[in-house]
């Protein structure tokens, strides 16, 4: 039922924090916070991990990720098809309704 809501969520989505009007990591916490609450006050365990991937894809020597892909027998057309998006990913801005030309990002988030 949540993975529906998340897969089919819009741009506005309440589950949403960062990079949304009004909304911070702090206001997640709370509610991450009042949930455990929630969850403890009536006898419940709550486990919880954190990642943070914020470096995770600067530090990734892509080279090397496809040749293990390799390696671990995944198939060469899939390893190509990871390699040129990563490789040949490209974007643009849009502000207002102002586009810019697409350029390439070559590295990171």
């Amino acid at each position: 039922m949540l993975y529906d809501k998340l897969v089919t969520a819009s741009s506005e989505d309440v589950y949403q924090f960062g990079f949304k009007a009004k909304h911070s990591t702090g206001l997640c916490a709370g509610i991450l916070k009042r949930t455990i609450n929630y969850y403890t006050d009536r006898g419940s365990h709550v486990f919880c991990a954190f990642i943070d991937f914020s470096k995770a894809f600067d530090r990734v020597n892509y080279w090397r990720l496809f040749n293990n892909l390799l390696d671990d027998y995944i198939s060469f057309d899939v390893v190509r098809l990871i390699s040129i998006l990563v490789i040949l990913i490209k974007t643009l801005l849009c502000v207002g309704i102002i586009l810019s030309e697409s350029f390439a990002i070559y590295n990171g988030t």
